[in-house]
């Protein structure tokens, strides 16, 4: 039998063959046909333009919102919500370059040749996207587990480099503030109050100095963990992970069988046996080969070192786990754990089984001040979090990719798709019928009672007159789900912020509050879109699918199904204080409940005198099935003007 030692250099010399490619930014296929999209936006456009009055005020707002985008003096203005802004009626092709899943849901031999162009797009890593280097399967007869150690610490140190220089740009007395303060701002978000004002502004100003652009070539620095030919690696080892020979039987902080444990420069290296383990004692790397497991550490996610709300240090700033099969548990009540990425990189990625993640604050694929990524590529797995959590971030990237299997997420607040000043948020999930819920510990900020206030979901938050929010994205791509949510959710963005929510297929249902299902406010956007199935959207009190509120942009877009929608203002369409609210429906018999202030409404021009501009409110209902509507004077086979320049078409 011939045998194969595998060679750190020849992944180090991939590794850096694909840092010096220098491609094109990636574009993945839709996973559905891009014309229902075309036709549905390009619907839009015509009735905007249909008349001089309507286009003349969409020009005049589109005017408006560039100017006040550059004319706002705070960090972290993402470039997709520059774009938005300055041209909403470009929304299909806008949508096209946020869709990241391959045309088919299933993605034949596996999720895992997906992973890697997901990251890379998302990431907006535009140097890696020769990715051919990661995807060359080969047929191993023996692994030796200490040259396999090695190569993870030699691309783990590369990672530490790469973090290092991230902070490299920052003074002493700024990276010192950064340390001392982090927490503070975590808490200060959540909470506002505990920082004082020129403590907030000086925190936002350095953390806008971290080199971002560094801690994103550290995260690819691993990204041959994700490949192909490594997750092939990982199930041939434990597929022979009797074979091996054990270091440790038993003990108190790695809990079962140990095949390898050793110290690395960038920390303790694990290599887990096939039986169920518990790991207590932190670590850099944890790979383990099978068995029901437990993790109470800090689950590949950076450590810090501490008194109160002062870091003092990170040891080590990068850290992975990958579990290759078992029905495992992962629980936390600690900041950051479970490919929680703060101040550096952390992974964790489940290969197989029906798993269990328990987290507190910055958990399961969360980002700040650096790149977290959760991956479960099957199983029914169920995922609480308190705050931060489930695809979020703060002055960096989060991502939970889940593949196959019926699971369900919940958590308080900024969860599910979320981003923050700086931030990036993704929850992608494959497929499998799934629930999404947040809420019930922040009260409404509305003092309304029963409601919370989540900011979840495809949701983005912005600091205003300190700091841009981010970009928040939920992608859903099949089966029958439901999300309940309170304000600021499904699809919603808020100073500055785009939050997005997509769901690709399935009967689903929807329940949010003020501002949710494609709704925006102060300078921001937000999208909602689902493509297949026969939905069903309750949205209570006001601003709601497609509804904008002072200087904002919101989309609501469902291709087909008989969909039930209610409202209440500013809802279907709508828009005050010089906003643009879009809502399009497809084919289907729908039925519509909301107040008299939404249907293609233009709302108020109170605010700064109205500022020269107009507001545009646009309903369409295509496909010319038999709908009903709540409210008198709407029917089927009707144009109607509503309130300043809002427009109601049924046809």
């Amino acid at each position: 039998m011939r045998a194969f030692r595998l060679k750190p250099i020849i992944f180090i010399l991939a590794l850096m063959a694909c840092q010096l490619s220098g491609c094109l930014p990636l574009q993945m296929p839709l996973h559905q046909d891009p014309d229902r999209l075309t036709a549905a936006c390009d619907s839009l456009r015509k009735l905007v333009t249909s008349s001089t009055e309507t286009a003349s005020a969409a020009l005049g707002l589109e005017t408006l919102f560039r100017s006040k985008v550059d004319t706002e003096d705070v960090p972290c203005i993402s470039g997709e919500i520059r774009r938005i802004l300055s041209n909403p009626l470009d929304i299909s092709r806008f949508i096209s370059d946020m869709v990241f899943t391959p045309r088919d849901p299933l993605w034949p031999g596996g999720i895992e040749p997906g992973m890697l162009p997901i990251m890379t797009r998302f990431m907006k890593v535009v140097s890696h996207n020769n990715l051919s280097l990661f995807h060359s399967p080969k047929n191993f007869d023996h692994i030796d587990l200490t040259a396999y150690a090695d190569l993870i610490a030699s691309i783990l140190e590369e990672a530490g480099g790469h973090i290092r220089n991230a902070f490299s740009g920052l003074s002493e007395d700024e990276y010192k503030t950064l340390l001392t303060y982090s927490l503070a701002f975590l808490s200060n978000f959540i909470s506002p109050g505990l920082l004082k004002d020129e403590d907030l502004t000086r925190f936002i100003r350095i953390a806008s100095k971290v080199d971002s652009n560094e801690i994103r070539e550290a995260f690819m620095s691993l990204a041959w963990l994700f490949s192909v030919e490594h997750i092939g690696i990982l199930r041939y080892l434990s597929s022979r992970a009797d074979s091996f020979e054990s270091v440790q039987k038993k003990g108190r902080s790695l809990g079962g069988e140990i095949l390898l444990s050793r110290q690395s420069r960038s920390g303790l290296i694990v290599i887990g046996g096939p039986g169920s383990n518990v790991y207590t004692k932190d670590t850099a790397v944890i790979i383990d080969l099978g068995g029901d497991d437990t993790y109470l550490n800090n689950s590949g996610s950076p450590v810090y070192e501490g008194n109160g709300l002062e870091i003092s240090r990170m040891t080590p700033s990068a850290s992975i786990v990958i579990d290759v099969k078992g029905n495992d548990s992962y629980m936390s009540t600690r900041t950051g754990s479970m490919g929680s990425g703060i101040m550096g990189v952390g992974i964790l990625m489940d290969i197989e089984g029906e798993d269990t993640y328990s987290g507190s604050i910055l958990s399961q694929g969360s980002g700040f001040l650096g790149i977290g990524c959760l991956i479960d590529l099957q199983g029914n797995d169920l995922y609480s979090a308190q705050e931060i959590s489930q695809g979020a971030a703060l002055f960096g990237n989060g991502l939970l990719l889940d593949g196959r299997g019926d699971d369900k997420y919940s958590g308080a607040k900024y969860i599910q798709g979320f981003g923050g000043p700086g931030g990036r948020g993704l929850l992608l999930d494959i497929s499998g019928n799934d629930l999404y819920t947040a809420g019930v510990k922040y009260g409404s900020t509305y003092g309304t009672p029963g409601v919370y206030h989540t900011v979840a979901q495809g949701a983005a938050w912005g600091l205003r007159g300190k700091a841009a929010g981010g970009v928040g994205i939920l992608h859903d791509t099949a089966g029958d789900d439901i999300y309940i949510a309170g304000n600021f959710s499904q699809g919603t963005g808020y100073y500055l912020g785009l939050g997005v929510l997509m769901d690709d297929a399935g009967n689903d249902r929807y329940v949010g509050s003020r501002y949710c299902q494609g709704s925006a406010a102060h300078l921001a956007a937000g999208i909602i879109l689902d493509r297949k199935g026969s939905d069903s959207y309750t949205a209570r009190i006001a601003a709601s699918q497609g509804g904008a509120w002072d200087m904002a942009f919101a989309c609501a877009l469902d291709f087909e199904g008989d969909d039930v929608y209610e409202g209440g203002d500013l809802a279907m369409g709508a828009a005050a204080q010089n906003a643009i609210g879009f809502f399009y429906d497809g084919y289907g018999k729908d039925r519509y409940t909301a107040s008299s202030m939404g249907f293609g409404y233009g709302g108020d021009l109170t605010y700064e005198g109205g500022r020269q501009a107009s507001n545009l409110g646009i309903f369409l209902d295509t496909g010319g099935c038999s709908d009903l509507y709540g409210i008198k004077d709407l029917a089927n086979n009707l144009r109607l003007q509503r309130g300043e320049k809002g427009i109601f078409v049924d046809e």
